[in-house]
């Protein structure tokens, strides 16, 4: 029921959003009498969403909730878990009797055990008409009476999780509420249609969370995995939004862009349930469309994660409008409309699980079974993998293996496999035969064969590269009892500490992940410290380039007080020192040396703003802020010609059009002739050849075959087929430079999401690493763009005056998961000015 305001516009009544005549409990306030004005009327607020669920769960006896994580900004993240009251009564029961039946081949899914289903809103912040559609789905479960919500509570298990990204759902809400006009604009030119940078869409560190399901680098996404596997739910909704003159998509999506280690089964149930979603938004009028356009071959997100972990994830878009009302290629549509149809897909998904229940839970039973199975066949029975030199980047692998329930075995003896050395204590063993298994084949395989070359997302993320871990298959059944150990329960043991009592100075390896984050303490607290130009060996040890030294006399604090530092640090971030007892070496060059070169403090600004990529901007932030542990300055382009860029010696510039002034392009020239240290990279090598900022020439990307046999509805593949989504490319360092210090091999896996290929420099020392002869690793790329990037540069080193600018090819901090490069970034940032 609709009712005209007095300012003119409709508003809607609780009735409107539901298509049935449900009867609701007068116990309950609904969410309008709850916030005083009508939903779809104003964007509601996390806190108001928040508030209602915590008083939901207070007033009836059907819910509960609970925190399971807190977002980046310190947000609360609620699970609100909806059943019978007898069933809560005997919630712990139920869930163990769900787990035992999935993974117990002898113990029957019986129509006794619940269904779970949980149901996620807006891991986009700014697609807002999910998360303020789970204000009505918590109502309707709470208050409905009726045989149906009867049946469903009793038989089902219902999570709802009303805010997936309460960070970014909060700068929307804001933003749409602060340009909200009593008499609604519905031009779609209108600001507050138009966010400012860097937008809503992603979370505190400006990361897509809807990546993030594998990697796991973000608090929310650690906590919703962690949910996942403690509930095993068989359905999980992942309501979106896309572009406001589109209507609505529900999964199956493209079946060809399906994950073949996802079961040919799941992608039935998916179309199933779909006929219960089109029926309902026949109901209510609504178009929409489905099997187009989206996929589920990257299992990092959210309507994929469940796919590989026994569930059915189900995608659902809606046309966002990202305001109150708006003009569209389908006529004037209001926020009240899309929260609607986004209630409507809740409605249809609980009344396909209650209806499909038996299916359900026996597809979970048959995914785990099926696993097994198809592990016993499998000709590989185990990875084996294993990291000498940096015991921390090995134990965060092993940490998030245990995160996606993957059982991880110690090693029991040396072992050599493929010409790589495996040792006990820093090397440990996946057996492929565990309920996992198709999750493990994931991670650990490259992949070089694509039904389809079309991808909405990444094409490979095998996740040893990412680590730049060794790693191999093993083949051998009793090779693999042999060598495997106990099956580890605990994080693996990393302890860092001071060796030896000498006083002369300390002596930090610069392979360690946290090495950086320790010199930056070291900085800051005024203490000089230096960074080895060469090899030498010093109180029988060897010494690598890179080694940090750092005097124990003549500095602004005490012996005593630096080695208490150095004590502190060692244990918080488990790196090793040094201490020796003299400047003298027995090989290579002495403590003394100007091999030594001083590290200056660093002070790093990036430039953000319009122009800018967020999410690039985001994933340096984010390691400057959470791994290295220094302060950063985002820097808005718009005010860098009135900045004092004097103070900054590390400019980092990550974007491809940015609005730069001739006078700002000028200052940032000066400011390298003074000494600064530009670092760019990923796609906006353009911006800087054609404002001479670098001398390098951008190799042409392959034209489209124009004889190729297309069709016109196939016209939009073309496209495609020179499109890197995302794969993985091997390059060749030269690991004497300081770009590539604390690396132990000069062949480093990375990760490239564009076509970019830059021709390799003539100069010396210009081009410190290059993409090998036969580059691709894993992921898909046509063979003309293998052949294009082969042998090019992946880093251009040049210096200007008394500054230098490095840039890089691809993003070594992807999505914060590509811990083998973060070094990279390290080096860029704290090294610079060793690289002239």
């Amino acid at each position: 029921m609709m009712s005209i305001g007095l300012n003119g516009f409709a508003q809607t009544s609780i009735d409107y959003f539901f298509n049935e005549n449900y009867h609701f409990s007068s116990e309950i306030m609904n969410p309008d009498s709850f916030s005083g004005y009508n939903v779809g009327n104003w964007h509601f607020s996390y806190e108001q969403i928040a508030a209602y669920g915590r008083y939901i769960s207070e007033k009836s006896d059907r819910a509960i909730s609970y925190t399971y994580a807190k977002s980046w900004e310190n947000r609360e993240l609620l699970s609100i878990v909806f059943t019978s009251p007898d069933n809560h009564k005997n919630l712990d029961a139920l869930l163990s009797n769900h787990k035992a039946a999935a993974f117990d081949r002898k113990i029957s899914s019986e129509e006794k055990n619940p269904l779970i289903i949980r149901l996620g809103y807006g891991v986009h912040g700014n697609e807002s008409s999910a998360s303020n559609s789970s204000l009505l789905t918590m109502y309707f479960l709470a208050a409905a009476n009726g045989d149906f919500i009867d049946k469903l509570l009793d038989e089902c298990i219902i999570i709802v999780d009303p805010v997936l990204n309460p960070d970014g759902f909060t700068r929307h809400s804001t933003w749409v509420n602060s340009n909200r006009s009593s008499n609604l604009v519905a031009d779609p030119q209108a600001r507050g249609f138009n966010e400012d940078w860097p937008g809503a869409r992603t979370n505190h560190y400006l990361f897509d969370m809807n990546r993030d399901y594998i990697p796991l680098i973000n608090l929310e996404s650690a906590g919703r995995v962690k949910e996942q596997h403690r509930w095993m739910p068989n359905i999980v909704t992942d309501h979106h939004e896309m572009g406001a003159n589109s209507t609505f998509f529900f999964q199956p999506g493209v079946e060809s862009r399906n994950n073949p280690l996802t079961p040919a089964k799941n992608y039935i149930l998916t179309k199933e349930i779909s006929q219960y979603h089109a029926k309902e938004l026949d109901n209510v009028g609504s178009f929409y469309f489905s099997e187009e356009t989206f996929d589920d071959y990257y299992f990092g997100k959210g309507s994929s994660y469940p796919d590989i972990n026994s569930g059915v994830g189900i995608l659902f878009e809606q046309a966002g409008l990202r305001g109150h009302l708006r003009e569209t290629e389908h006529g004037l549509k209001s926020f009240s409309f899309a929260i609607r149809n986004q209630l409507s897909m809740t409605m249809s998904t609980l009344k396909a699980g209650l209806d499909l229940k038996s299916e359900l839970l026996n597809y979970q039973k048959e995914f785990y079974s099926s696993a097994l199975s198809e592990a016993a066949t499998s000709p590989v029975k185990a990875y084996i993998f294993g990291e000498d030199s940096d015991k921390t980047r090995l134990s965060i692998f092993v940490e998030l293996l245990q995160k996606h329930q993957i059982e991880v075995r110690s090693l029991t003896r040396e072992t050599r496999i493929n010409d790589i050395d495996f040792k006990p204590g820093s090397s440990f063993i996946i057996e492929t035969h565990q309920k996992q298994f198709r999750l493990i084949k994931s991670f650990f395989d490259p992949v070089s064969y694509f039904e389809d070359t079309t991808f909405y997302d990444v094409s490979t993320w095998a996740l040893p590269y990412s680590f730049n871990i060794k790693y191999a298959q093993l083949t051998n059944q009793k090779q693999l009892m042999d060598l495997a150990g106990e099956t580890l329960t605990i994080p693996v043991e990393n302890y860092g500490s001071i060796t030896s009592k000498g006083d002369y100075a300390l002596l930090m390896n610069w392979n360690e992940y946290y090495s950086p984050a320790v010199l930056n303490k070291f900085l800051a607290a005024n203490i000089r410290a230096y960074s080895a130009t060469q090899k030498f060996r010093i109180e029988g040890k060897n010494y690598d380039f890179g080694t940090i030294m750092i005097p124990l006399s003549d500095q602004k604090l005490t012996k005593d007080e630096i080695i208490s530092l150095a004590d502190k640090l060692a244990a918080d971030y488990s790196v090793n020192f040094t201490r020796v007892s003299t400047g003298l070496s027995e090989t290579g060059i002495n403590l003394g040396s100007e091999g030594f070169r001083i590290i200056e403090k660093t002070k790093v600004a990036i430039l953000s703003g319009e122009g800018s990529s967020s999410s690039m901007v985001g994933e340096a932030w984010y390691v400057l802020d959470q791994v290295f542990e220094m302060p950063s300055t985002l820097l808005d382009i718009s005010n860098l010609s009135r900045a004092d860029m004097s103070e900054y010696t590390t400019i980092i510039l990550l974007a491809r059009n940015p609005d730069f002034s001739e006078k700002s392009i000028l200052k940032i020239k000066n400011w390298i002739n003074n000494g600064g240290t530009l670092l760019a990279y990923g796609s906006g090598s353009e911006f800087l050849i054609q404002n001479e900022l670098i001398e390098a020439e951008v190799i042409p990307t392959e034209e489209f075959d124009s004889s190729s046999d297309f069709s016109f509805a196939e016209k939009r593949k073309i496209g495609d087929i020179h499109r890197i989504a995302g794969s993985i490319f091997e390059i060749q360092a030269d690991l004497s430079h300081p770009l590539f210090y604390g690396y132990q091999n000069e062949k480093i896996p990375v990760f490239k999401n564009s076509s970019l290929a830059v021709k390799k420099d003539a100069k010396l020392f210009v081009n410190p690493a290059l993409y090998t002869s036969n580059p691709l690793l894993s992921g898909y790329s046509s063979k003309e763009n293998v052949a294009r990037i082969a042998n090019s540069a992946y880093a251009i080193i040049q210096h200007a005056g008394a500054g230098q600018l490095i840039f890089i090819t691809d993003n070594p901090n992807f999505r914060g998961m590509w811990y083998g490069n973060t070094k990279i970034f390290a080096n860029a940032v704290f090294l610079g000015d060793l690289m002239r």
